[in-house]
């Protein structure tokens, strides 16, 4: 197969994935747990590659496994208007709901980041080359509990603030497409996370999905306990999913979805030791 030919013609999103304990994993009793990781990551990819070339193919989805990690990108028109905004919706729900499954189906834990820039991406020669793909990569590190930052090259690009952008991109139709924004404040009792960056909320995609949560929780309340630094990534995980749920509380959620709302409160009160309050619901 003859090397392809280099070039920046478009300005792409990039994403960049790594699992958190790999080492772990490699380990010869923890195969199994690394066989769900790669049969979820590639069922979910297939799938998500399928349906943009049935939807989106303009988006130019790829995606590319080096080793433990996951590298995806599309392409963006450049115009910053609405249907590049629409592209960063597609994308952002496609990563954070990666994230989730992962969490939740296989209990892996994934850290990463997002940016935006030149990049050369070819699926077709694991090709994969240009300083966006760089942004992504280093910005990865700074994720130290499961979470995927957003480069705040990303704003700029589309020149807003990180709180413009997120009310730009919200769709209430799609939790996919929220994202946690540094804020001031909050109230003694339930305290907002003073979080230094910008990234995809993902647990939002369970109140409205039916993934068992059970081994989700169970893995984390026996996972903290390892080790040290184990101890502070799953409490900061534990501190996000307790701001997950209270921005959740902000928009009514339906009915039909209160006894999974009232499911995850349970469980996420046990992990912090808070008592949250109760979901808003609308409808019958």
């Amino acid at each position: 197969m003859a090397a392809p030919t280099i070039n920046y013609e478009t300005k792409k999103l990039v994403a960049f994935l790594d699992v958190m304990g790999f080492k772990e994993l490699l380990k010869t009793g923890h195969l199994s747990k690394l066989q769900k990781y790669y049969d979820i990551a590639n069922e979910y990819l297939d799938g998500k590659a399928g349906l943009y070339r049935d939807t989106a193919s303009n988006d130019n989805f790829q995606r590319i496994f080096v080793s433990d990690s996951i590298i995806m990108s599309i392409d963006l028109i450049g115009d910053k208007s609405s249907h590049d905004i629409d592209r960063v919706r597609r994308f952002f729900s496609a990563v954070s709901l990666l994230q989730y499954l992962l969490a939740t189906k296989a209990q892996v834990w994934t850290r990463g980041a997002i940016s935006v820039g030149n990049l050369f991406m070819d699926q077709a020669t694991q090709t994969l080359v240009g300083p966006a793909y760089i942004q992504a990569y280093e910005l990865e590190s700074k994720a130290d509990y499961p979470r995927v930052i957003i480069d705040p090259r990303v704003f700029a690009f589309f020149e807003m603030s990180a709180k413009g952008f997120k009310q730009r991109i919200h769709d209430p139709n799609n939790n996919g497409t929220h994202i946690i924004v540094p804020e001031l404040g909050g109230s003694v009792a339930l305290p907002k996370m003073q979080n230094e960056a910008v990234f995809l909320d993902w647990f939002r995609q369970s109140f409205d999905r039916t993934e068992n949560l059970d081994f989700f929780f169970e893995d984390l309340s026996e996972r903290i306990f390892l080790k040290q630094d184990i101890f502070e990534k799953g409490n900061k995980l534990i501190r996000y999913l307790v701001e997950c749920y209270i921005e959740r509380t902000s928009i009514a959620l339906d009915r039909q979805f209160r006894s999974r709302a009232e499911t995850i409160k349970l469980k996420i009160d046990a992990a912090s030791g808070l008592n949250l309050p109760a979901m808003n619901y609308r409808g019958q």
